[in-house]
């Protein structure tokens, strides 16, 4: 659904080009809360106990995928569900609230007046090629393993994955660090 910029969509008239001194702001609402999808469709009726043919609000996971084409001027908007494994939300939303043009559409944009740059001092790839070790804890407690094999100088990424006795797990993001120099 545009909001703010109502005429382009589903026409051949363009809104003004963004970043254009003077031109207009295409926002995107997409409001997907209310769409509803059957039971039997997500599953709910066998592990929900749900009647396969209720309708439920769950929104059915839409979001919209963004794609730029800096050449062209054209960013295409696209709704995807990846529950449902379906392009397009107009048949999900009972109340009618939007008419199916929102679905898919192609808006003009400019890239190309915008200079953005990058800097970094490091990169770090890592590639998790061995278990460093394993610790068993209370809840609450610290976990700790002795990593051997260091090299001066180098390097090193690790993550942690924590294991609950109920079969919950969790892993943090990659961490790095650099051994001192001998």
């Amino acid at each position: 659904m545009l909001a703010g910029h109502r005429h382009g969509v589903g026409t051949n008239v363009r809104p003004p080009v963004i970043g254009d001194i003077g031109g207009g702001v295409v926002e995107l609402l997409a409001d997907y809360q209310f769409y509803t999808v059957a039971a039997g469709r997500v599953g709910l009726d066998r592990i929900g106990g749900y009647d396969p043919a209720d309708q439920l609000q769950l929104g059915a996971s839409f979001f919209r995928m963004l794609q730029f084409d800096v050449d062209r001027g054209e960013m295409s908007v696209d709704t995807y569900s990846p529950l449902l494994g379906e392009f397009g939300a107009t048949e999900y939303d009972t109340e009618h609230r939007y008419d199916g043009r929102e679905d898919n559409m192609v808006l003009p944009v400019d890239l190309t007046s915008r200079t953005t740059s990058f800097a970094t001092e490091s990169v770090v790839l890592y590639d998790p090629v061995r278990e460093i070790g394993r610790d068993v804890v209370a809840s609450g407690r610290t976990a700790s393993v002795h990593w051997t094999g260091l090299k001066p100088g180098r390097t090193y990424a690790w993550f942690v994955t924590a294991r609950t006795s109920g079969g919950g797990t969790a892993t943090a993001s990659p961490a790095w660090f650099t051994t001192a120099r001998r």
